[in-house]
């Protein structure tokens, strides 16, 4: 006889939260005592997330990082091409979109 299940239950226990950059994980002296926190959702999470369409992983740069490191390229018109020159860390805000210069 075969079986064929459809959205069954997963049977790895990683969850996605161990991986990503927006989440807080407290763990106890048991596997049982693990506190989940998401600050993309700013929400305890109770259970192994397999799935998460704000998942970011820690190993990535973030855009900040990105900008922070970037070339300021010059042409011979006197334009510069790449990012702009990043602000100071006290005028940075993280809901602030790009400012780049090909959105001008």
């Amino acid at each position: 006889m075969k079986l064929k299940v459809l959205n069954g239950t997963r049977s790895d226990s990683t969850s996605l939260c161990d991986s990503c950059n927006r989440s807080m994980i407290i763990k106890g002296a048991t596997e049982s005592h693990v506190i989940k926190h998401c600050h993309h959702m700013d929400k305890r999470v109770p259970y192994n997330v397999a799935e998460c369409s704000g998942y970011y992983p820690r190993n990535l740069p973030s855009m900040r990082d990105l900008q922070e490191t970037a070339w300021i390229l010059s042409t011979s018109k006197g334009r510069t091409i790449g990012f702009n020159p990043p602000k100071k860390k006290n005028e940075y805000s993280p809901d602030e979109p790009l400012d780049t210069p090909f959105d001008k």
